[in-house]
């Protein structure tokens, strides 16, 4: 019998679990989010939310699966202190601004009075250590993170806590935390923004389902924000938004060329092959390069494979290693473009 393929089979599992629902209040892992239509197509829109992807699924599994083993080892961790950690996945208390949300565990003190929310989030280790502070996470280029410190300070808000923290836990291994204060004028400002939210949602609900008309008419809902590829590009509701964005100001024209779409899918067909490429090209210098050792420039040695012959030499190459003191006041900015490319999701 043939070897099952099991990335096959753990792919379909996945993408067999991806579903989508309706919102029933504002979570509080989405209050951070700067787009506020975004929020409130969660409540008017989550049939036309794209499903999550079978990577992304597998992602937020892997995710829960930290968070168990982080909340066992902090209950290991800590006994001997006398903290308790408790509570694990309890939802916040209702509240008429219809936030909800489920801390992840909570630290109660020795003194069984104090406790503090804990909030545990997985990073990459690209990512690991670089959080130190809440402006860290106010200024990333990534939504998701910018969400985070919105979600713990609406659980300390309404568990009436003054302190409570954030739990890195790095994927390779490694753990680390981030204390937080309750941060009251940050709080109002997510208040008033699920105010704004729920009134939409509710005008939407009046117009559209108590009189039976068209529910994809989004004029009730709060303004669309300007086009921007780091949030509008990772939006589950793209779909549903993007294509109302011809001619919105910053949105070029060239987007929607037909020669610039064809090089597009270029682009993408040959990405993996390209992605091949530089990886066994990697693969055949560092062959060359332990083959070579030791010859002095200008000799060189021919590498024969059945179909190939690799021609190596020894040569030398210029570099300056100028310090950084000298170097820095000659260093000059010049602009550049980034580009990221999204495909649109039909």
């Amino acid at each position: 019998m043939d070897i099952p393929n099991i990335v096959d089979a753990v792919n379909k599992l996945y993408e067999s679990r991806s579903s989508v629902s309706a919102a029933r209040s504002i979570w509080a892992s989405k209050l951070g989010h700067p787009c506020e239509r975004a929020i409130a197509y969660e409540q008017t829109a989550y049939g036309e939310k794209n499903k999550p992807s079978a990577s992304l699924m597998q992602r937020f599994a892997v995710g829960n699966m930290i968070e168990e083993l982080t909340v066992r080892d902090l209950q290991d961790a800590l006994k001997d202190q006398g903290v308790r950690v408790e509570q694990t996945n309890v939802p916040i208390p209702f509240n008429p601004e219809n936030i909800g949300g489920r801390v992840d565990c909570v630290l109660v003190m020795p003194d069984r009075k104090t406790f503090f929310p804990v909030e545990i989030k997985s990073q990459t280790p690209m990512v690991f250590g670089k959080i130190k502070s809440l402006k860290d996470m106010y200024e990333s280029d990534h939504v998701w993170m910018r969400c985070y410190p919105a979600q713990l300070m609406i659980y300390l808000y309404f568990t009436n806590c003054e302190n409570g923290l954030f739990v890195w836990r790095n994927l390779n291994g490694g753990i680390d935390q981030l204390n937080v204060t309750l941060d009251y004028e940050y709080v109002e400002q997510l208040l008033q923004k699920a105010k704004r939210v729920n009134d939409s949602v509710q005008r939407w609900k009046d117009r559209y389902i108590k009189n039976h008309t068209d529910v994809h008419v989004d004029d009730e809902l709060p303004a669309r924000i300007p086009f921007s590829g780091s949030v509008c590009g990772d939006c589950p509701f793209m779909s549903r938004c993007c294509p109302d964005m011809v001619g919105v100001a910053g949105i070029e024209d060239m987007l929607w060329d037909a020669e610039l779409n064809s090089l597009c899918k270029i682009r993408e067909m040959n990405e993996a092959a390209a992605d091949e490429y530089e990886n066994a090209d990697k693969k055949i210098k560092a062959h060359a390069k332990a083959v070579c050792a030791g010859l002095g420039k200008g000799q060189g040695k021919t590498i024969i494979t059945k179909d190939y012959m690799i021609e190596c030499k020894a040569s030398e190459t210029t570099k300056y290693d100028i310090p950084d003191e000298i170097k820095k006041p000659y260093a000059v900015k010049t602009p550049t473009i980034r580009t990221k490319i999204i495909k649109a999701v039909k």
